[in-house]
């Protein structure tokens, strides 16, 4: 069984039978088909002019950095707090704050 499944319990086979059997209800992603849910957060792209205009804390520090991990452990580390990891599962990017 692969992770997919797992979580969902169903086989992810095409864009529209996963929108079919997922929907988000009070800010959770939810699968109709084994009744589990995830927490959801929402995902924000402000482009570059925004990004500068942003005054970050004079104790934050931006930082990238490349890493096969468990991201579900890197989440659970006080020291990301607040941080946007981004997860990819073969051509799929998903990102996640």
């Amino acid at each position: 069984m692969d992770w997919f499944k797992q979580l969902t319990g169903f086989t992810e086979r095409s864009p529209e039978q996963v929108r079919a059997q997922l929907h988000v209800s009070n800010g959770q992603l939810c699968s109709s088909v084994n009744q589990q849910c995830w927490a959801v957060g929402q995902l924000t792209l402000p482009s570059l002019k925004e990004l500068r205009q942003h005054q970050p804390s004079k104790q934050a520090k931006t930082q990238v950095q490349q890493l096969v991990a468990d991201v579900q452990s890197l989440h659970a580390q006080p020291e990301n707090a607040g941080a946007l990891l981004s997860v990819m599962a073969g051509l799929t990017q998903v990102f996640l704050r």
